[in-house]
């Protein structure tokens, strides 16, 4: 009797541990979600902030540089997707810096299992870029990367936009990959390839808005996708054919709405497309039955893998509401 009772008492105290352990771990990813990293120290974070294209204003660095001396280790970092990083604030203070932030025009967040940052090649316009790429940037940035951002998906999924892969956006590492080209027209005279001359005008507004018809209308964007460089590196399929300006949103759309419905939770977006296969992947993403169960596919809940366990508190694939869930 007193080894059933001793049993009995081991699973009881195996239950509270593994309950706050739980609750620890939902809190840690909520606030991941939220654009909190967790450090070494416990109850520090590194808050990760977000610019359009990673393009930040005099007075937007003076005020991360004041928050990272008020709260912070006094230091800023930026990372490979352009957002500054302010380590060692305290869990209590997490409220008053996505305040500050918020305040002067920027966002906490581009971690955890949704869109990053959307990230570009360039930061100044140059006359060599065969497109707007900070115009275009932007628009992606507030379609996707805000008016995604309570949508959690299977893994990460990273947008990138430059002009040819030699640049600092590299396919590989990026799940939807654009690529500007100059349009080739064919000189019926000598049988020769020629570029049109009209975009290589590099005077051009930076607006979210509207872009010069005669800078855009002469180029074609080649997409690739599916790259990944962290874990397993995989190359990313090129699409057959390049598209035009306004199929680059659509696309989007369809891929990560594909994404959702059909990766398993923890699967990068190249691994859910090699192991559905590449003919059905395509299929799918040019017909229009996705976007017509949109809502159906935001509502449904994640897919688990057959073999996964049931939640872990080790988990980093939880699927939280973050604006429901509540500190503990």
């Amino acid at each position: 009797m007193s080894i059933i009772k001793t049993e009995y008492l081991k699973i009881l105290h195996f239950r509270e541990v593994y309950f706050k352990l739980s609750i620890a771990a939902i809190n840690i990813n909520w606030l991941k979600n939220r654009g909190f990293l967790q450090n070494r120290t416990e109850n520090y974070f590194t808050a990760h902030i977000v610019a359009p294209c990673g393009v930040f204003t005099c007075e937007q660095i003076e005020t991360i540089s004041e928050c990272a001396k008020k709260y912070g280790k006094g230091i800023v970092s930026f990372n490979g997707r352009l957002a500054a990083e302010i380590a060692g604030i305290h869990l209590d203070k997490i409220h008053e810096v996505e305040e500050i932030i918020t305040k002067c025009g920027l966002q906490c967040g581009g971690t955890g299992d949704v869109i990053r940052p959307v990230t570009i090649s360039e930061s100044n316009p140059s006359k060599f870029e065969n497109y707007d790429i900070i115009g275009l940037g932007k628009i992606l940035y507030d379609v996707y990367f805000k008016g995604w951002k309570d949508i959690l998906l299977p893994h990460t999924f990273d947008i990138g936009l430059g002009d040819y892969p030699d640049k600092l956006i590299n396919p590989t590492f990026n799940d939807f990959t654009i690529e500007g080209h100059q349009q080739q027209t064919i000189d019926k005279s000598n049988n020769s390839l020629q570029f049109n001359p009209s975009v290589n005008n590099p005077v051009h507004p930076h607006s979210t808005e509207k872009f010069v018809e005669e800078y855009n209308d002469f180029v074609v964007y080649q997409i690739y996708l599916g790259g990944q460089w962290k874990g397993k590196i995989r190359m990313p399929n090129p699409l057959f054919n390049p598209i035009l300006q306004g199929e680059i949103i659509p696309l989007i759309e369809k891929c990560l709405l594909w994404f959702r419905e059909n990766a398993y939770i923890g699967e990068p977006f190249g691994c859910a497309i090699d192991r559905l296969g590449k003919n059905k992947f395509e299929y799918e993403l040019f017909d229009e039955n996705l976007i017509k169960r949109k809502n159906e596919i935001l509502c449904a809940d994640l897919k688990k893998h057959p073999m996964q366990h049931s939640y872990s508190p080790y988990s980093s694939n939880i699927q939280i509401d973050k604006r429901q869930t509540p500190l503990v």
